[in-house]
């Protein structure tokens, strides 16, 4: 069975909600270099969220580049516009 490792990053600067978002490398959402802290590789989002809460404490994982069970989505919706946004996993 192969694992797919992917590198995984926070956003240092918050969003208005105050909440941090966890970005897979290549998502168009991370931050810009100095605005945010890479958590490592992991085989799922589920558990760079885990280790972003380790750095802040409201962390969630990005509506673009997470599965939908680790982004929260019964709270509040990201500021950005993207709360109707459906997003097809793979």
């Amino acid at each position: 069975m192969n694992v797919l490792i992917v590198r995984y990053f926070v956003n240092t600067l918050a969003a208005p909600d105050g909440r941090r978002e966890v970005h897979a490398n290549g998502c168009r959402y991370l931050g810009d270099f100095g605005q945010r802290l890479y958590l490592g590789a992991f085989a799922s989002s589920e558990a760079a969220v885990t280790e972003g809460r380790n750095y802040y404490s409201d962390v969630r994982g990005c509506p673009s580049c997470s599965r939908p069970s680790e982004r929260h989505e019964g709270r509040k919706a990201s500021s950005r516009g993207d709360e109707q946004r459906n997003v097809s996993q793979p």
